[in-house]
């Protein structure tokens, strides 16, 4: 908490692969009691087909696509993302 009783708020931005994920391991082992959002790869990696809600062997890794393919899917991935 900041002076001010108020929750603080940090936000971590980097690059692929530069280490964010790690950092945030080595904060939640650091700091126990802070609570961290980590990035929802799980959800990326496992898209469920249009108009169902559940995840199939068949999913879309829309993450897997959008390295593959980034003119193709960069949006996608953008968009799905931010919903």
């Amino acid at each position: 908490m900041g002076r001010s009783g108020a929750p603080l708020r940090l936000a971590l931005e980097g690059n692929i692969a530069v280490g964010k994920s790690t950092f945030l391991k080595l904060l939640g082992a650091t700091f126990p009691r802070w609570h961290l959002v980590t990035e929802p790869v799980a959800q990326w990696r496992e898209v469920p087909a249009a108009g169902t809600a559940q995840v199939s062997p068949g999913s879309a890794n829309l993450l897997r696509m959008m390295y593959r393919e980034p003119a193709r899917w960069s949006y996608t991935f953008q968009s799905f993302s931010c919903l």
